[in-house]
């Protein structure tokens, strides 16, 4: 099929609207494979304004064909209305079409439509930011299981668990994808940032009644008018990233306190009937499956391994990779245990610091030259590589702790910078496998994000010990107009172990207000460009305060 071919049914399957000229430019340039950058690049237009003029278009798409349609799947989904409805039956197909064919063929479609598609408004999605999985290799295993589970077997809970990296989210979204058909609803959230349990209900409530006022005065309350949709409608839900609601330092699958209602929500779901299910990804298995879960119950949990070796193949391949040794990646695949991030971010240090040598590279793993132990030893190896504006994103994308724009990350940037150059520093942290990118925006996987978060708070507690002010400057800590949980988790994971830290090296807290102080006071004396220094030292020592005020 070509692209005046697959245009053609665009226009037969939007009937009376027609695409912008934005939207046809988007469609036909990505109809080639090139991204929204891209695009920009080519066009003059700013790539925020060629998103939003995307997600509008795959939109209309996924509601005229009553599927998901992404930018990622466009020319499949078509390819397959194409073959369901005329392929075959009509010559007006074969050749670039007239005037007077485009009219046949959007006859002949609206007679012949795919048995498959049901109706748009049977169809309601917020994939919220799931990551986007056109590219995705193996776990064909998995993907077998949890089918059964959710489509065959109608379980009402599931959990995948596994490891920081080892391609929880990946496989969920893999999943989601494929049984999507089966549901009228799909929800997707994110809970790394630990949201409140009464916003995610609100959010939900409000999608499954399709944007109708759904108060409730307790937990109960929402999670009770929630089992009803459930019984009614046949609704897939999403939380990812539960261990960021759970607490640490103590046996695991206990809750942080105040999110206690998680865990009721998760009860009622997985005890009461209804035709749907809510799926889980967690580093650590909630307290409601220890008991509940069983291989005949509604209630499953699945533990997600490493790839394994020929899978592993698969995604080094995609990195481009030299592959002089395969007994040489047989090890480190056996070595990291197909973990997909340490595997990506390996192919990606062989690449920079050894010219694609493996055999180099495992001499000196050898001798402990170089410190490959774990992935951190791997992210030093990485971050120590980027450019001061790449690190100066990293740091942005770990404080703000969700999808971040090009926009947004402008906007965050001191001193300011050409966008050219933040598209050029972004491509480059893709290219290391550093950030991610969704339809929401940049991000980065949990475990890249909790490193570069360690490497934040490192980093100012040395500023703050020697008054030798950079970073400090030029990253706010504590961002102002965040969501109150967003700011609540920059507080418990930025500005605490950053008074942690200096609370060590100096021995006590009334040594770090000083120090605090005395550096709030010599920034009066430096000349500094305009920055956070100020605000971030405020913080930290109102937190602090806090602190000692309480007789911590």
């Amino acid at each position: 099929m070509t692209l005046e071919e697959a245009l053609v049914i665009v226009d037969a399957v939007l009937d009376q609207e027609s695409l912008s000229n934005v939207q046809e430019l988007v469609f036909r340039q990505a109809w080639e494979g090139k991204t929204y950058l891209e695009i920009a690049e080519n066009s003059g237009y700013n790539p925020r304004y060629l998103g939003d003029a995307g997600f509008k278009l795959w939109q209309l798409l996924s509601q005229a064909l009553g599927q998901k349609v992404t930018k990622n799947n466009f020319r499949s989904v078509l390819r397959q209305y194409f073959q369901g409805g005329a392929h075959g039956t009509s010559p007006a197909l074969l050749a670039p079409p007239t005037s007077s064919q485009q009219n046949e063929v959007i006859q002949e479609l609206k007679a012949f439509p795919p048995e498959n598609f049901k109706e748009a408004n049977h169809h309601y999605q917020d994939w919220g930011d799931a990551l986007d999985v056109s590219v995705f290799h193996g776990r064909a295993k998995e993907l077998i299981t949890l089918e059964q589970w959710v489509i065959q077997d109608h379980c009402r809970l599931i959990a995948v668990l596994g490891l920081g990296g080892i391609g929880k989210t990946a496989l969920v979204a893999k999943l989601a994808e494929r049984v999507q058909g089966h549901f009228e609803y799909v929800f997707w959230r994110s809970l790394r940032n630990a949201p409140p349990v009464e916003e995610v209900l609100t959010e939900l409530l409000g999608f499954l009644s399709n944007g109708a006022t759904n108060e409730f005065k307790t937990i109960d309350g929402g999670v009770l008018q929630l089992l009803g949709y459930l019984r009614t409608q046949r609704c897939l839900l999403i939380l990812d990233n539960i261990e960021s609601i759970l607490q640490s330092g103590v046996s695991t699958g206990h809750y942080q306190k105040g999110y206690e209602g998680y865990g009721q929500l998760l009860r009622c779901v997985g005890e009461t009937s209804h035709q749907s299910c809510l799926l889980l990804t967690s580093r650590e298995k909630p307290s409601e499956f220890a008991v509940k879960e069983g291989k005949t119950l509604p209630i499953r949990s699945l533990q997600l391994a490493g790839l394994q070796e020929t899978e592993a193949w698969k995604l080094l391949e995609v990195k481009d990779s030299f592959f002089q040794s395969e007994t040489g990646w047989r090890k480190l695949i056996d070595y990291y245990a197909g973990n997909p991030l340490a595997l990506k971010v390996i192919a990606t240090a062989i690449q920079d610091l050894f010219e694609g040598d493996v055999l180099k590279f495992l001499e000196y793993f050898k001798q402990g030259s170089l410190v490959f132990n774990s992935i951190r030893g791997l992210l030093d190896q990485q971050f120590n590589r980027l450019s001061n504006l790449e690190k100066q994103i990293m740091y942005c994308l770990a404080v703000n702790r969700q999808p971040t724009s090009p926009i947004a990350l402008e906007a965050d940037t001191l001193p300011s910078i050409s966008k050219v150059k933040l598209l050029e520093a972004l491509k480059s942290l893709l290219r290391r496998s550093l950030v991610e990118k969704s339809s929401a925006g940049f991000t980065q996987q949990p475990v890249v994000m909790e490193y570069t978060t360690e490497k934040l708070t490192e980093q100012v507690c040395q500023e703050i010990a020697t008054e030798q002010v950079s970073l400090l400057n030029s990253q706010a800590l504590l961002k102002a107009e965040a969501a109150d949980y967003i700011r609540d988790a920059q507080a418990r994971l930025i500005i605490k172990p950053t008074i942690a830290c200096l609370h060590n090296r100096l021995g006590s807290k009334k040594h770090v207000e000083h120090q605090l102080t005395q550096t709030l006071s010599s920034l009066g004396t430096q000349l500094l460009q305009p920055g956070y220094a100020c605000s971030n030292i405020l913080s930290l020592l109102h937190h602090l305060r806090s602190d000692l005020s309480e007789g911590y």
